[in-house]
């Protein structure tokens, strides 16, 4: 018995709903069927139901293109999580570790060890080349299989505008990730698939980033000037990501979006903060992983929530002498 006229409706919209799927799927059966007939091997081909206005029918689907809609970004790359990564490394002869200001270092750190975090975990169609500000001659550096480039730097900004001139001399194609690091920064194992992921779409997908960094700054969580910070959050495979409004002067984006934003990095040089501040009123925006895969070597700002003490084992061919 039907109390009201709404639910007479509803019933009846129930009723065909289910005389409606089940049309659909004694269609879907005969489909398989008559493409099982037709198979040479005997298998069953991929089945993709059209429903249209005009008629419900089933088409067998190419299974390349089933492929392509089960891989969205597959049109952009071969493989996402084996995207070509140039790391550009800017690295002086200073041997003192010491940090500009009032920063102190951990006790343990070295910028051999910094090194070592990054390069022998780096992982496959990842590149690195060193701009190496002074003279390298008897540095530990030269015991690497690294390519080594000098540059005639002297302070920050300099050998910041000798990293610009090197990229754009490279002619990197539009998709490359670029990654340029400073000599401080300590990696995890892994940091490499962090950074493809910060590239790839994420969730949700109305998140996505024109730079990225691995280093959680600490600062976001303890400086007066963040505590009406906000911050979009989102995840990758692997990791939470937020929305950050800059980072310091080590930082990965696509080489399609460095030329682009070439001028920008020109014009402010060594001033980081600064500059994403700028490219964030431009529109960029920026991701930083949670947690890190990277941090600088500043005993007050580490990444949180990992030992960042632990050394990797050099291998004896590329051991200093």
């Amino acid at each position: 018995m039907f109390h009201s006229f709404s639910q007479r409706i509803h019933f009846r919209q129930k009723v065909r709903d289910h005389f409606l799927l089940t049309f659909i799927l004694l269609l879907s059966s005969a489909a398989l069927i008559a493409d099982t007939a037709n198979c040479p091997n005997g298998g069953l081909n991929n089945v993709h139901l059209n429903t249209t206005a005009a008629a419900i029918r089933a088409e067998p689907l190419d299974p390349c293109e089933l492929q392509e809609m089960s891989n969205p970004i597959s049109e952009f790359y071969d493989d996402p999580l084996t995207r070509r990564l140039e790391v550009v490394m800017r690295m002086c002869s200073d041997l003192r570790h010491v940090l500009s200001g009032d920063g102190t270092r951990p006790p343990w750190f070295t910028k051999e060890r910094a090194f070592r975090s990054m390069f022998l975990t780096k992982g496959d169609n990842v590149y690195v080349t060193v701009l190496f500000d002074g003279d390298s001659t008897g540095h530990w550096i030269n015991n690497y299989p690294v390519n080594v480039v000098p540059i005639e730097g002297g302070d920050g900004d300099s050998s910041f505008l000798a990293l610009l001139d090197f990229i754009r001399s490279q002619s990197y194609p539009d998709n490359t990730i670029i990654y340029c690091l400073e000599d401080d920064y300590l990696h995890r194992p892994g940091w490499h698939r962090i950074v493809r992921e910060g590239f790839m779409p994420l969730m949700p997908s109305t998140l996505r980033f024109d730079y990225i960094t691995l280093y959680d700054h600490k600062d976001k969580y303890t400086y007066d000037m963040y505590h009406d910070l906000t911050s979009k959050i989102g995840i990758s495979a692997s990791v939470h990501w937020r929305t950050v409004p800059s980072t310091t002067n080590t930082w990965i984006t696509l080489s399609k979006t460095l030329k682009e934003d070439f001028e920008v990095f020109w014009t402010y040089r060594n001033q980081d903060h600064e500059k994403f501040l700028y490219l964030g009123r431009q529109g960029r925006t920026i991701g930083s992983c949670i947690p890190g895969y990277s941090t600088h070597a500043h005993v007050e700002h580490l990444s949180p929530f990992y030992d960042w003490s632990e050394d990797h084992e050099t291998p004896p061919e590329m051991r200093t002498l």
